[in-house]
């Protein structure tokens, strides 16, 4: 009995972790945060939101990693992927750097652009670019650059993409 129930509390911790260990959706001040970090820690910081490093390109001026993050459902079926460009340049003593994060979630969407209202965000400046409708939000001190546009998949699927870019 005694071995069925410590069984049993192993697969139940397991399942727990395994639940828990799901990739996280990036909020405004998670990614304001990660403009601040030192590029160092920014692996470290990615791995801890359950993202995985996909690429990293590196020269004597500027570096970009590129991570993303799938979210998988029953039967190990992919739900939804999440993506995040970290990029720095520097010229002499003059450095930059911008994030660019996507979702194709639009719950996960509605919930960025709750925060900007919430968090006194308002609409600068909105127009078109080829096939997307870009908006630039502002308050006041920061700027975010929203793109929604449709994405190609590998298979041909046409889907909706929201990316947000932040930087400093």
């Amino acid at each position: 009995m005694k071995i069925k129930l410590k069984g049993f509390l192993v697969f139940a911790a397991s399942l727990l972790v395994s639940i828990t260990l799901k990739a996280q959706a990036l909020d405004f001040p998670t990614l304001f945060k990660l403009l601040d970090t030192d590029p160092a820690l920014v692996d470290t910081v990615m791995k801890s939101k359950h993202y995985n490093v996909l690429q990293r390109d590196k020269d004597s001026t500027s570096f970009q990693y590129y991570y993303n993050n799938v979210e998988r459902g029953g039967e190990g079926v992919p739900n939804w992927v999440r993506s995040i460009t970290y990029a720095q340049v520097t010229v002499n003593t003059i450095s930059s750097r911008l994030i660019t994060y996507r979702t194709y979630r639009k719950k996960e969407y509605l919930e960025l652009m709750a925060w900007l209202l919430n968090n006194n965000f308002h609409t600068t400046k909105t127009y078109g670019f080829d096939k997307e409708k870009h908006t630039i939000f502002s308050d006041g001190s920061r700027t975010i650059l929203l793109k929604i546009g449709p994405k190609a998949l590998p298979n041909g699927t046409k889907v909706l993409a929201y990316e947000l870019e932040i930087g400093k």
